[in-house]
């Protein structure tokens, strides 16, 4: 008899909070790989392309240069995981110690800064007509909504409010109405 272990959004959150509390946090070697291999397929797209293509690209990665939320954190559950038979992990979230500083990634307008039962207190911002981010979870938050932010702009501080297993940013990218790996927009 053989035994399968699926680990959930839990037991990942539950790790993680427990590597926290050891005073390990470290950056995730996996980020940074995909990070690497995102800009050598970029430049190697560059050097193939044409003068026109290559202008049209920079123009559009000049239009913002998102960053990552929070500093010292540890990935403890990707876009696409499963969180259960019939759905997926719709964000990516970053263990942190409670009160962690969560910055904005880009500039942009707060659409919605509340409380909810599922994401805790969270900020959904608007960068543009078709590109959102959302940060879950938060303890505290120091912004309300119409309010213009910033990039690097603290919006709160990570906790572990709503459907939450431990301290962590749950953070959400939404672009034309979809939610798509976060990790895509990082440079």
């Amino acid at each position: 008899m053989m035994t399968k272990t699926i680990f959930s959004q839990t037991a990942m959150e539950v790790y993680a909070y427990n590597y926290i509390a050891q005073c390990k946090v470290e950056k995730s070697s996996r980020e940074d790989r995909i990070k690497l291999q995102s800009k050598q397929n970029r430049d190697s797209n560059t050097k193939t392309a044409n003068d026109k293509t290559q202008q049209s690209r920079k123009s559009r990665s000049l239009a913002f240069s998102f960053i990552k939320p929070v500093d010292g954190a540890r990935t403890s559950s990707y876009f696409g995981d499963s969180t259960d038979r019939a759905n997926s992990h719709k964000g990516h979230d970053w263990a942190v110690p409670t009160g962690t500083e969560v910055k904005a990634a880009e500039k942009g307008l707060v659409e919605l800064a509340y409380y909810s039962q599922s994401y805790g207190y969270n900020v959904l911002v608007r960068h543009s007509k078709k590109t959102e981010t959302r940060y879950a979870h938060m303890s505290e938050l120091f912004v309300s909504q119409g309010e213009e932010v910033v990039r690097g702009q603290v919006l709160g501080l990570s906790g572990s409010t709503g459907d939450s297993t431990g301290p962590h940013l749950h953070f959400e990218v939404i672009k034309n109405g979809i939610r798509v790996n976060p990790l895509s927009i990082f440079k």
